[in-house]
């Protein structure tokens, strides 16, 4: 289960409308892909979630979600474990779904929160119920949540830009720059550092055995 949480929505202008026009999209193209198996819920003001179909897809699916947020920060928490109540197809994960794996997010959600004095705070929190698997894949989480908070405004908009071109030359073609300018942008704002960093997570998440489930009723969800 992933439950994201958008930082100082208060103070953002038109603040719904922006929150929903970038789930829709998130929606269809995550479930397009196959990255989700439900549409993208809001829970809350400033709070929304989904089921994530594949565990491997999981950093992906987060790195893309901050992608689209930006300059909007997102606080994201990832719950490991049964799905009692699965939604219908097309109904709200938010008011058909429960079981342990919607409870184990919204403790990691909490423990974010909680980060106040915290050296190397988080962003993100993945909670599996393994405490030696948690412990390794926080750790990775922290080092790339630090990496994404160095990056600047522009680096921003190169970031963007390269998710949305196949190349770093028709990124330099989309912005009107050098193909130089595009490489070293990326480079300086780890682009390619954090890229990896979600590629190993995502392999890591993968290779994590599922527990069976105990009755036909409930499935492994993350």
């Amino acid at each position: 289960m992933l439950l994201a949480d958008v930082v100082g929505s208060r103070r953002v202008a038109n603040f719904a409308a922006r929150r929903d026009g970038i789930l829709s999209e998130a929606s269809r193209r995550h479930r397009q892909q196959g990255l989700t198996s439900t549409a993208y819920a809001v829970t809350a003001w400033d709070e929304f979630q989904a089921m994530v179909g594949d565990v491997g897809s999981v950093p992906s699916v987060i790195w893309d979600l901050r992608v689209r947020f930006h300059p909007l920060r997102l606080r994201v928490a990832i719950g490991w474990g049964m799905v009692s109540t699965v939604p219908s197809p097309g109904g709200k994960v938010n008011k058909q779904g429960s079981g342990p794996a919607f409870e184990s997010a919204r403790r990691a959600m909490d423990e974010i929160k909680r980060q106040k004095g915290v050296r190397l705070r988080a962003a993100t929190r993945v909670a599996t119920g393994d405490t030696d698997f948690d412990s390794v894949a926080n750790t990775l989480y922290r080092l790339h949540d630090a990496l994404l908070r160095r990056i600047t405004a522009r680096q921003w908009e190169v970031v963007q830009a390269q998710e949305q071109q196949p190349t770093q030359g028709e990124t330099a073609a989309a912005l009107r720059v050098d193909k130089s300018t595009v490489s070293r942008t990326l480079a300086r704002a780890a682009y390619w550092e954090l890229r990896e960093s979600v590629a190993t997570l995502g392999a890591l998440l993968e290779r994590r055995p599922f527990v069976a489930p105990s009755d036909t009723t409930s499935m492994n969800c993350i």
